[in-house]
Formats: structure tokens, sequence, C-alpha cells
């Protein structure tokens, strides 16, 4: 009986002893988990940022984009037009009739309809 209260007392001891292995293990990997979840929300947070500096760069660009197509078509807006395009026209001295411009009653509607010549424009295009 001495065997078998030896063989006992053993697989408690060893039972007991695989029960704190088991414990220690575990501790040890559930450190792990919480040092691989600590490196994924620190990568998570880059990554959060990274993507907001690029949104931020990437609206800068496009009003950048906007600007320089902006003035590019102004550019071309204000170029002077090409010589081919160009017509000369001589200058054609036209005295305007002065009696209509001295006049201080003279309506708003009336200067209105009048042509540029009598309204004080000298020279014809």
């Amino acid at each position: 009986m001495s065997s078998l209260r030896s063989w006992a007392v053993f697989f408690v001891f060893a039972t007991i002893a695989l029960g704190v292995v088991g414990v220690v293990v575990m501790m040890q990997v559930r450190l792990q988990a919480d040092e691989v979840g600590q490196r994924i929300r620190r990568i998570e947070r880059t990554t959060e940022e990274r993507r907001k500096e690029l949104a931020y760069i990437e609206r800068e660009r496009s009003k950048a984009q906007d600007v320089l197509s902006l003035e590019r078509r102004v550019g071309e807006d204000l170029r002077p037009p090409e010589p081919t395009q160009v017509i000369w026209v001589r200058p054609a001295f036209v005295h305007p009739a002065t009696s209509a411009i001295l006049n201080p009653r003279m309506a708003a509607l009336d200067s209105a309809v009048r042509e540029p010549v009598d309204q004080g424009g000298g020279v014809l295009r």
C-alpha cells in the first residue's frame, strides 16, 4: 500500500506542479498578447494619423491644382491674340456732338440710346 500511496502522492504533486507551470505559461502568453495588442494599437494610431496627413495633403494638392488651372485659364484669357488675329484699324477722328454733353438736363435714357460718337467717343473702330 505504501507504493500505491507514494504513487498517489506523486501524481498529486505532479498535477499541482503541472498546474503551476500551466498558470505561469498562461501568464506569459497573456503578457505577450498585451504587447502585441499595444503594438497593434500603435500601428493603427499611426495609420490613422498618416491617413489624416494624406487627406490633408490631397486637399492641399487639389487646391493648388485648382489655383494652377485657374491661373492658366486667366493667363490664356489675358494673353494677347495671335498676330493673324490682329486687325489694324486706322483711327478716324470724328468730332463729337458737344451740345448734347454740355446740356445738364439731358436724361440718362437719352444718353444711353445715343451712338457712342454722340456721347463723346472720339475714335471709330
